[in-house]
């Protein structure tokens, strides 16, 4: 199952803690089943798409980061996957 995760780092978090979340992702890496991580060139907010069984091994891995970072997580469809779906319900 693909999901799609929002992140953004907590308003007004310290330079000395912004340097604990780095090192920290140094440490524990990205969430199982990461395809792909982008930030926005403005740095105000990031996306990672997975590829994970359920949404449980996610959520332990947001949970580590969970002191400096807001999430939000949805399932996401391929446009493939979607498509079929689309043209019965718009029949």
């Amino acid at each position: 199952m693909l999901f799609m995760t929002t992140i953004k780092v907590k308003p007004y978090l310290p330079r000395s803690e912004s340097k604990k979340l780095l090192d920290l992702f140094g440490k524990v890496g990205a969430a199982p089943g990461t395809i792909a991580q982008y930030l926005a060139a403005d740095n105000s907010v990031g996306w990672a798409i997975t590829d994970q069984e359920d949404a449980a091994s996610g959520y332990a891995a947001t949970l580590q980061y969970s002191e400096y970072i807001e999430f939000e997580t949805k399932p996401i469809l391929t446009i493939e996957d979607a498509l079929p779906h689309l043209l019965e319900a718009y029949k």
